[in-house]
């Protein structure tokens, strides 16, 4: 897969600060994407799911970048999530690490290592994959 719009990760130090702070350790093959391709957009970009009886389309846009003073970063956008949207906690258990074009997200559910997506303006949580490896294999051109 193709990645563009890379932003050079200052230090790997920062993915492990994050952890810290977010409270959950993300997975080896994530670490290794993001130390290579931090804040970047993938050339295949949508992905489905299934949800009920129905197969779900949506776009990936980018990753977060782990670098603090990057616009899209996984501090800031984390923080706004828990602070601004998960006013009572119910959002917490969900680490943001993507977005897609239109303000959703895409995060981790730090209970099972699954990913689900975030709409942002219901709030309903859909799961999308039960790994990142099973997230990114999943990935295929816009036709």
């Amino acid at each position: 897969m193709n990645w563009v719009r890379i932003k050079p990760l200052l230090s790997e130090q920062l993915i492990i600060e994050f952890e810290n702070e977010a409270g959950y350790l993300f997975s080896a093959e994530f670490k290794e994407v993001i130390k290579i391709y931090n804040g970047a957009s993938p050339e295949s970009k949508k992905f489905r799911y299934k949800q009920g009886n129905s197969i779900v389309s949506r776009v990936f846009n980018n990753l977060l970048s782990f670098n603090k003073d990057d616009r899209t970063n996984i501090w800031r956008t984390n923080q706004i999530i828990h602070n601004v949207w998960g006013e009572n906690g119910e959002l917490d258990q969900y680490v943001v690490f993507a977005n897609d074009p239109f303000g959703n997200k895409i995060c981790f559910d730090k209970t099972n290592d699954h990913i689900v997506f975030i709409d942002h303006e219901t709030l309903s949580i859909e799961h999308v994959a039960d790994s990142f490896s099973e997230f990114i294999a999943g990935l295929k051109e816009i036709e």
